[in-house]
């Protein structure tokens, strides 16, 4: 058997499917380098709080947070002012195999 000849149907995607294939490949390039994926999150990161800054309706809109700095403003009780201590666990992301230090 000898195949002289082949037709091929040329293959056309919607934008939906090109979005996706472009992501995909995005994700390949971005997650075989560790400097790329932080680099990644930091964007998305600083992205988030850009957002979440222009939330009218969002935690700084209550006045529970400093608008300067971002750290919550002290709780009043319903006997008056009384200071009240948060403590808030910060999480780290580090390159694996990173020490601590």
């Amino acid at each position: 058997v000898t195949i002289q000849n082949i037709a091929l149907n040329p293959i056309s995607l919607n934008p939906e499917d090109m979005q996706k294939i472009q992501e995909m490949e995005d994700a390949a390039t971005i997650g075989s380098s560790t400097a790329m994926m932080a680099g990644r999150m930091t964007n998305a990161t600083a992205s988030a709080m850009n957002t979440a800054a222009g939330n009218t309706s969002g935690a700084s809109a209550t006045g529970n947070f400093c608008r300067e700095c971002g750290t919550p403003k002290p709780v009043q009780s319903a006997v008056g002012h009384v200071p009240v201590e948060l403590q808030l666990k910060a999480i780290s992301a580090r390159t694996v195999g990173q020490k601590s230090r």
